[in-house]
């Protein structure tokens, strides 16, 4: 199955935001649901259709997983050698090697008017090689 760009970037987009995808292995269409839900008792899950949809054609569906701390670390390790300024380098490195890693680097990032974006942009195009990885072992 040849994916575009634009597919990939979907799934790995959608991944990023806390979805669960879901990649038909026929049609090429993605499904997706919010991973995590907090739902009143009596609330009706706004997902029903997209998860009954899914688990009636599981088979023919390619689960897309988030990466998992480990390696999303590793990204956050990879983009600091992508860093051209040496003091925020430093505070990067110190970042993650404190307590609370991850809301330290965002922080640091987030704040950070010339890398921001880069941030964005290098984290996006690491989750899409993620997926192709994850899609391409699924249709071994």
């Amino acid at each position: 199955m040849n994916l575009t760009k634009a597919q990939l970037q979907e799934i790995a987009d959608l991944l990023l935001c806390g979805q669960l995808c879901f990649l038909h292995k026929v049609d090429g269409s993605i499904a997706h649901y919010a991973q995590e839900q907090d739902l009143f008792i009596d609330e009706e899950d706004p997902w029903q259709e997209e998860k009954d949809k899914i688990d009636q054609d599981y088979d023919n569906y390619i689960k897309c997983e988030p990466m998992d701390s480990h390696q999303a670390f590793r990204v956050m390790e990879k983009f600091i050698d992508q860093v051209d300024s040496a003091s925020l380098r430093q505070q990067l490195i110190d970042a993650l090697n404190r307590r609370k890693p991850f809301q330290n680097f965002k922080y640091l990032v987030e704040t950070s008017a010339e890398y921001r974006q880069p941030w964005f942009d290098f984290r996006l195009e690491q989750n899409v090689v993620w997926v192709e990885e994850q899609i391409e072992a699924a249709m071994l």
